[in-house]
């Protein structure tokens, strides 16, 4: 086989001529055979000259070059250099993707009343400016893995994003009696459940990614109730989204919420009073609140969870529809409350 030599300005100006230019104007460089084949007869050329009729030309041999046969003397019937520029052209387009987001997670410890708490956050590093946070609260299970998924869900769409931890040291579990020990230790004592609370809205807030003006929230199960507490206390949460729990505010209660509220509720939640339902419909029409509730037919506690299986009890049942439809609302949510035309935020 001929050796070959392919000069850096004539692979240029066949690239260029392979994309529709028709001048060929290149006065150095070639694809040509090896000096000691035919130098004498090979650099002799003068003058550059245009070759009409043709894509592309060898100005050395005057020949038309046809495409497939440049590539093979380009590549030296070698395929594996191929498939190699193809890995590394799709290295180099991935990493500029990457480039363009890169999340970053991780465990952020804190504390409330002298009890050591583990959040968890999330963010797209890659942005500069500062952006509305999500404070996600998690129900009696704790911060599970689902939770973090969701906050690394929203850190995807733009936002900074942050789970609290109600329990301490980032505690979780999936038996039930344990779960309603540890939220019991939590609840009985009003004040520092409520703190628990406001310790990691301060969190998320004291940010320097986070425009501290621009604040939402979502709770699940009892994590919802947490949610309304500091609804109810009036601060200054833009949006609350509710999964599974709901309670009217009192009239004093109402004159301080400052939130859009959003109640996303299975249909078939054995905890569901149809006339605690009632209700609470009418004392939130009554209030003069901003709020929406929308119903997920046939959907049980925890329709959200893929995980809800392994908690072992009928009440609970993950419900894929729900699940998606939800999140959708969740989308919207947010994108209407910060009046975002895209969910994903910056664009």
């Amino acid at each position: 086989m001929n050796n070959y030599i392919v000069s850096r300005k004539y692979l240029q100006l066949q690239l260029k001529a392979f994309s529709g230019l028709n001048d060929v104007s290149s006065r150095r460089g070639g694809v040509y055979p090896h000096p000691r084949t035919c130098a004498d007869t090979v650099l002799g050329g003068d003058k550059p000259r245009q070759y009409f009729g043709y894509r592309a030309v060898n100005e050395y041999t005057c020949r038309r070059v046809i495409k497939s046969s440049f590539l093979q003397l380009l590549c030296g019937h070698n395929t594996r250099f191929l498939f190699r520029t193809a890995l590394l052209f799709l290295a180099f387009v991935f990493t500029a993707v990457a480039a363009d987001a890169r999340i970053i997670a991780k465990t952020i410890p804190y504390q409330s009343e002298g009890m050591k708490l583990k959040g968890y956050l999330a963010y797209d590093d890659a942005k500069t400016e500062k952006r509305p946070g999500v404070l996600v609260v998690h129900e009696w299970w704790g911060l599970t893995d689902d939770i973090r998924k969701r906050v690394d869900q929203l850190a995807s769409m733009g936002y900074v994003a942050f789970a609290l931890d109600l329990y301490g040291m980032g505690k979780t579990t999936t038996d039930m009696t344990k779960a309603t020990k540890m939220l019991r230790m939590v609840q009985m004592n009003g004040y520092r459940w409520a703190q628990r609370g406001l310790a990691g809205l301060k969190v998320l807030m004291n940010l320097p990614q986070v425009d501290s003006q621009r604040i939402a929230a979502i709770g699940y199960g009892w994590g919802g109730a947490t949610l309304q507490q500091l609804v109810f206390k009036g601060t200054d949460i833009k949006g609350a989204v509710l999964f599974g729990s709901f309670t009217p505010p009192s009239a004093d209660q109402v004159k301080r919420v400052k939130a859009t509220i959003l109640v996303l509720q299975g249909s078939a939640d054995p905890y569901l009073d149809p006339n605690e339902l009632t209700d609470y419909i009418g004392a939130m029409d009554k209030s003069g609140l901003d709020w929406q509730m929308v119903l997920f037919g046939g959907a049980k506690q925890g329709f959200s969870d893929p995980n809800a299986a392994q908690y072992k009890m009928k009440e609970f049942a993950y419900n894929q529809a729900a699940d998606r439809r939800s999140w959708k609302q969740v989308e919207l949510f947010l994108s209407e409350l910060f009046q975002i035309a895209d969910p994903k935020i910056d664009k």
